[in-house]
């Protein structure tokens, strides 16, 4: 994975999540690579080795780019690890299904590890960025790790959606068939309360903001319920196309409205992420909520710098030497 670095003004700060999230990254990549390091020395399956040789050398160019981001902020870094890890001469001790299934678990774990941080970095736009590729990167690892697995056999799959339609050759797990499901009944909130806010909102560039997402939402719900009609699932009840609110126009103030979207916009980001976790079984409806994940990330970046422009979002404790 190439990043790009830009030079950094001296007066540029991080805030204290931020901070914690640059070391604890790095720190679990350093708790990682030792393993990492075993399982390329045990593993018999010619794909598998390849995909751990190509992972190993992402985590050493990663800790390199981390290592270099603690040393910009000042931020003490962790206890490395072992410059090589000893290998048994039994490479019978781990199978190659442990050594898939371990690979699989860590970078679900990372997604989850990283995804959170970039929710609540939004001090520094550099951060933000530098995170938001590594979360693409570990997203894409899990996606090609998991279909390996599955060719091979040696994931659990959940229980099946058993009502699919008998004219559709797909198969859908029950757990994507609830989350296309409660995807599609989030979204029609949104886009009720977002058509309820743009009713009060005054700044005119705050309401091209909300109209530029309300088309964004109806077209990720088209999709959905595209997916919905597929699968022969019920759809649930669609909102209003259009809101009456009252003549009083300072009910809500504009900051507030912005504050509520940035934190339907932070969760929006677990949801998406999560949906595409469970996605075991069909992998056209996890690129899905991959691309919807990718999507809510530049939304939330595009909203945080708006939100600083206007003085609208908090700021958070900054971390300090």
């Amino acid at each position: 994975m190439t990043i790009i670095f830009s030079f950094f003004r001296k007066d540029q700060k991080v805030s204290v999540l931020e901070a914690h999230a640059l070391w604890n990254l790095l720190s679990s990549k350093y708790h990682a690579i030792n393993n990492v390091q075993v399982w390329h020395a045990q593993v018999h399956d010619k794909d598998l080795k390849i995909l751990i040789k190509d992972f190993l050398k992402d985590l050493e160019e990663h800790i390199k780019l981390l290592e270099k981001e603690l040393e910009k902020y000042s931020i003490e870094a962790p206890q490395r690890p072992k410059s090589h890890a000893h290998i048994d001469a039994n490479s019978q001790v781990i199978s190659d299904e442990t050594i898939g299934l371990n690979y699989f678990n860590f970078l679900q774990q990372i997604v989850d590890l990283i995804l959170y941080s970039i929710q609540h970095s939004y001090y520094n736009d550099e951060v933000y960025t530098f995170l938001q590729r590594f979360s693409k990167h570990a997203i894409e690892q899990t996606d090609n790790i998991l279909k390996y697995l599955k060719t091979k056999g040696w994931i659990d799959i959940p229980p099946n959606f058993l009502d699919v339609p008998l004219d559709t050759n797909e198969q859908l797990a029950s757990i994507e068939a609830f989350n296309l499901w409660t995807h599609t009944n989030y979204r029609y909130v949104n886009i009720e309360e977002t058509l309820r806010w743009k009713e009060f909102v005054h700044d005119a560039d705050f309401k091209k903001i909300l109209e530029k997402g309300l088309k964004k939402l109806n077209s990720q719900v088209k999709v959905l319920e595209k997916e919905l009609k597929h699968f022969g699932l019920m759809v649930p009840k669609r909102p209003p196309k259009v809101v009456k609110t009252t003549n009083d126009k300072t009910t809500y103030k504009d900051e507030y409205i912005f504050k509520s979207l940035f934190i339907g916009l932070q969760w929006a980001g677990t949801l998406h992420s999560k949906a595409f976790q469970q996605c075991i079984v069909n992998d056209r409806i996890r690129k899905v909520f991959k691309d919807f994940l990718y999507e809510e990330m530049d939304m939330l970046n595009e909203i945080s710098k708006y939100g600083k422009l206007k003085g609208w979002l908090p700021t958070p404790p900054k971390y300090t030497k």
